[in-house]
């Protein structure tokens, strides 16, 4: 009977060995250029498809995602704030996420000068603050715009002394899969009404989503030795919009638990030092892997975004 219960017990323990890896595992969505980010459909339906989806993966899932705002995204034509924009805005909130702010206008830190951008990240909190307060919450996180830090440390210390100043906490970016890029390469696709071509793009959007999520992992294990709690950049997006339940299973599948990024930042792999500055933009486990000292050739092979997407989306082959 001994032994019977000796192999019961070590049976158990193979089978749930995944299980225990998994749990290991977290993540947290952020959501980037809220309310929405339109194309060539600018019209209120689309925006709230948009918002509703997202909403609802996210309750289904129980992800507690935040949203990044550009507030001039809220007012209209003539300069007005228009309440339809908040309306959406409201949504996150009655959903219990959280938003933060991605500066008024989503200008490049690394083109702009101190005192215009800092001035952009105060124009950007108008209406979001007074409208956390009303859900009894505080604005926190910042979102740099592009991802763009400062081009020298010198420039960077000064945006994270301002922010720090303001009592905001920089939303750091470990995993990102170019979803504006095959959101470009969608739009085309929906303006042409090909859903023949909308499926193949939105596949291989999944396709480079799990080979992103790959990526940073084992760039995770590299530097850390261990599964950090990662931060993943999304945008309100059309092919999020069609594509964002079928991306949260991606990171199920694989064990992951949904966290907030008050949790996720906990991790002490953010107190790792950037060293590492200039005009190129990329998300933080490659800014600590070039700031390592480890050699290029270690973790600069990243997956690249397919070339048919790239021709879709009318952008250049950067990579030829």
């Amino acid at each position: 009977m001994k032994t019977t219960n000796t192999a019961i017990a070590l049976v158990c323990m193979l089978l749930l060995a995944p299980v225990m890896r998994g749990a290991d595992k977290k993540v947290c969505f952020t959501i980037d250029d809220l309310p929405v980010s339109v194309q060539n459909d600018t019209t209120l339906l689309f925006e709230r498809q948009v918002t509703t989806s997202l909403i609802q993966t996210f309750t289904q899932y129980h992800i507690p995602a935040i949203g990044f705002v550009n507030e001039s995204d809220v007012y209209n034509d003539k300069m007005k704030v228009d309440s339809n924009q908040v309306d959406l805005l409201r949504a996150w909130m009655n959903a219990r996420l959280e938003l933060g702010n991605h500066t008024y206008s989503h200008p490049d830190y690394n083109q702009t000068n101190y005192r215009t951008f800092t001035d952009d990240i105060l124009e950007g909190e108008k209406i979001i603050r007074p409208l956390m307060a009303q859900y009894h919450k505080k604005l926190r996180y910042f979102r740099h715009p592009f991802l763009s830090i400062g081009e020298t440390k010198a420039k960077a210390d000064s945006l994270t002394r301002f922010l720090t100043s303001k009592k905001y906490i920089v939303a750091p970016v470990t995993v990102h899969n170019d979803d504006w890029k095959f959101n470009d390469a969608y739009d085309s696709a929906m303006v042409q009404k090909d859903t023949a071509l909308m499926r193949k793009i939105g596949t291989c959007y999944l396709e480079y989503t799990q080979e992103q999520l790959d990526y940073s992992e084992k760039l995770s294990q590299l530097l850390f030795g261990r599964s950090i709690n990662q931060v993943m950049l999304l945008h309100a997006n059309a092919i999020n919009r069609d594509y964002i339940d079928r991306i949260a299973q991606i990171f199920r599948d694989k064990g992951y638990q949904f966290i907030s990024l008050k949790e996720a930042i906990k991790d002490k792999a953010y107190k790792t030092e950037i060293t590492y500055y200039n005009e190129y933009n990329p998300a933080w486990l490659l800014r600590w892997a070039a700031s390592s000292g480890l050699k290029r050739e270690q973790y600069e092979n990243w997956p690249l975004t397919p070339e048919f997407i790239l021709k879709l989306a009318h952008l250049p082959l950067y990579y030829k």
